[in-house]
């Protein structure tokens, strides 16, 4: 059905010709790749739906049309756009995507690891961003009718994924933090950060916190079903300083959210200037979490009370926390 061939000046031309429908020719830098798409496109012929999908849009057209169609629908909009348009701005968001092969996003795949760029990523980060890649396709294949007979993503071998962090900051190091938060034009930082180490919410739910969830005589945040990471809702106690931090911030207002127009991303920068003020390394917001997971379990409560709080699902998370339990036990044993 198909043919390659190299042509003078050394890249590979495939022909796809079947009575009935339109030939199609498409160029490429390797053989690899145009074997692959020659692949695509038998698949194409044997589900019957060759010709039918358009090819001819760039990868980034298609990002632009689901950061506009599908994203603003989500909890974690504001960090999907961002990875979006990092793609975007990758040689392969000019791709398009009827010539997006396995090999294409391989080598895109190997150069995020490597650092291309200079700033090399995790295999858990890669891996998000390649979750978010094949929705985007399948998204377009399914629904717009643009793209290939099968996602390019589905046929590429993951990397590892990191083991969990369990970074924590020393008394000093949250003291040097803070104050590095609290020398910044940005009077949410320091609110925001402390916030979470006394609550172990997570970054998004505490930026789309809500007045109307914060019972501050009660001491108590809820949070809604679908708000959450989990979907699920939970009600998070909060401690005097907490409280205090809240209070402080809502002020004398009665609705809408207690950081208004408050992003992901913005906080995200802001930390990470502030943490390289502090001259503090190999620290991430999400490791707030962690920290107050851990005083969760040295303050003495149980696994279940702390799931309650953190929204963890499954006692599996929680085994990361399990050497405190020993560290218990071994005192009792005396």
């Amino acid at each position: 059905m198909g043919t390659i061939t190299q042509r003078e000046n050394g890249k590979w031309q495939v022909k796809i010709r079947r009575a009935g429908t339109k030939a199609i020719s498409a160029t490429f830098h390797t053989y690899e790749d145009a074997k692959a798409f020659e692949r695509q496109q038998e698949h194409k012929v044997d589900k019957g739906v060759l010709g039918q999908l358009d090819g001819t849009p760039t990868l980034s057209q298609i990002i632009t049309r689901y950061l506009t169609e599908v994203t603003p629908s989500k909890k974690g909009a504001d960090s999907e756009e961002w990875r979006l348009k990092a793609i975007q701005r990758h040689w392969i968001g000019s791709t398009q995507v009827g010539k997006l092969t396995s090999t294409i996003v391989a080598k895109w795949r190997d150069e995020r690891l490597q650092g291309a760029d200079g700033r090399p990523v995790s295999g858990s980060t890669v891996n998000r961003e390649m979750n978010l890649l094949h929705h985007v396709l399948e998204t377009a294949r399914k629904d717009w009718g643009i793209g290939t007979a099968v996602n390019p993503v589905s046929e590429v071998r993951r990397p590892k994924n990191n083991p969990s962090r369990d970074r924590r900051l020393t008394d000093e190091e949250k003291a040097v933090l803070l104050e590095a938060c609290r020398d910044t034009r940005k009077p949410y930082l320091p609110q925001i950060v402390e916030l979470a180490l006394e609550t172990a919410m997570r970054q998004g739910e505490i930026v789309s916190l809500m007045i109307e969830q914060v019972d501050l005589k009660d001491s108590v945040v809820s949070l809604k079903a679908g708000a959450t990471k989990t979907d699920e809702a939970r009600t998070v106690p909060l401690s005097t300083r907490a409280n205090a931090i809240l209070k402080e911030a809502i002020g004398d207002r009665t609705e809408g959210r207690v950081w208004p127009g408050l992003t992901s991303e913005a906080v995200k920068k802001a930390f990470i200037r502030a943490r390289e003020r502090a001259g503090i390394e190999n620290v991430k917001f999400h490791d707030t979490r962690h920290d107050a997971t851990t005083s969760f379990v040295e303050l003495g409560l149980t696994d279940t009370e702390v799931m309650s709080i953190t929204g963890h699902k499954t006692q599996s998370m929680m085994r990361r926390y399990t050497h405190l339990r020993a560290k218990d036990l071994a005192k009792k044993l005396g």
